[in-house]
């Protein structure tokens, strides 16, 4: 691994390098044409993270509850039969069973959902990366080429999921039964009130450490993949490794993340706030699928190349720009690249 200079390892000319590129590719000039193709990989990439499922609500007219009571055979009134089979022990069963077997159906179609929505958003992490550095606003060529790499995020992403959950649960488990002792012996006593203690602060502290990994994946772990081609488990060890070389710039990083965040998410909730004199035209095009990623392109974009350009000044090997040869001009799907530093 290439040596750095730790003094030359800045996150505000990160800062500006990923504002003045972010300025270039959509700015310089500006087309709408490259925002709606550019803006699609944008969303793949942070697919599942701002959308709108669009599920349609179905509710009971006035009419369904003023109609009169039909009447059966025997003159039983519908809704005496109806209260008769309620109150029955077979309908009482096979009412929980079909309850039951819609709640598993739905978390069942839930978690399939949920999968294939991140093996989506690892496939066009690096599809929207790709665009960025190549300057181009391709979809397939780019899907196809890390698609090796898009599995092993997946995989990575699953795994990370899978510990967090594991993780929270066994903290709970550990907090209840401190509880459930403490209530046995009548009153809640040290020991329940250390279980409660523990139950907030260990799942508190989960919630950091997940909230610090999966950053460190997107920001890192990905454009160490995209460069050297590898899978997730070599882009891991490389980035430990350039923690271990240089870890207050990483610090630097994170805090300086956190604060374009705030600043961020204050302009996106000014944005909101000033159109709801427009019948909230803010909210209702942020809350639709694809359209919203269009609008927060600059923010995506600029996010995403911040990492790339704080990576790159750990010299040649983590620079993901001499990726690529410079673009061949004349093309429609050309997006004008930045070389400045």
């Amino acid at each position: 691994m290439e040596s750095s200079n730790k003094n030359t390892i800045s996150c505000v000319s990160a800062v500006y390098s990923a504002w003045d590129k972010m300025e270039d590719i959509l700015f310089r000039p500006f087309e709408a044409g490259k925002w709606f193709l550019l803006g699609f990989s944008a969303w793949l990439a942070n697919l599942g993270q701002g959308m709108n499922m669009g599920f349609n609500y179905s509710f009971p007219q006035s009419s369904d509850f003023s109609s009169p009571s039909i009447k059966g055979n025997g003159g039983e009134s519908t809704l005496s039969i109806l209260q008769q089979l309620f109150d029955s022990r077979f309908f009482s069963v096979a009412f929980i069973l079909m309850i039951a077997a819609i709640a598993i159906l739905i978390v069942f179609i839930a978690i399939i959902l949920a999968l294939v929505m991140k093996w989506v958003r690892s496939r066009g992490t690096f599809v929207f990366i790709h665009n960025l550095i190549a300057g181009k606003t391709q979809i397939v060529q780019p899907w196809n080429r890390y698609s090796r790499q898009g599995n092993s995020l997946f995989l990575l992403r699953i795994l990370v999921g899978f510990i967090v959950f594991i993780s929270v649960v066994l903290c709970l488990a550990i907090g209840i039964l401190l509880l459930l002792k403490s209530i046995m012996a009548g009153r809640i006593d040290a020991l329940g009130i250390g279980g409660i203690i523990f139950m907030l602060a260990s799942v508190l502290l989960i919630v950091i450490a997940s909230a610090a990994i999966s950053l460190s994946i997107e920001s890192f772990i990905v454009p160490i993949m995209f460069k050297r081609m590898g899978g997730a488990w070599d882009a891991m060890l490389d980035f430990i490794s350039l923690v271990n070389l240089n870890p207050f710039a990483f610090i630097r990083f994170f805090l300086m993340y956190f604060l374009l965040w705030i600043c961020a998410t204050t302009a996106i909730i000014v944005f909101l706030v000033s159109t709801c004199c427009f019948c909230c035209m803010g909210f209702i095009l942020l809350s639709l699928p694809y359209i919203w990623a269009v609008l927060l392109l600059p923010v995506l974009v600029f996010f995403r190349l911040y990492s790339i350009e704080f990576l790159a000044q750990f010299g040649p090997g983590h620079d993901l720009r001499s990726s690529f040869s410079k673009v061949e001009p004349g093309s429609s799907t050309d997006i004008p690249v930045c070389d400045r530093k």
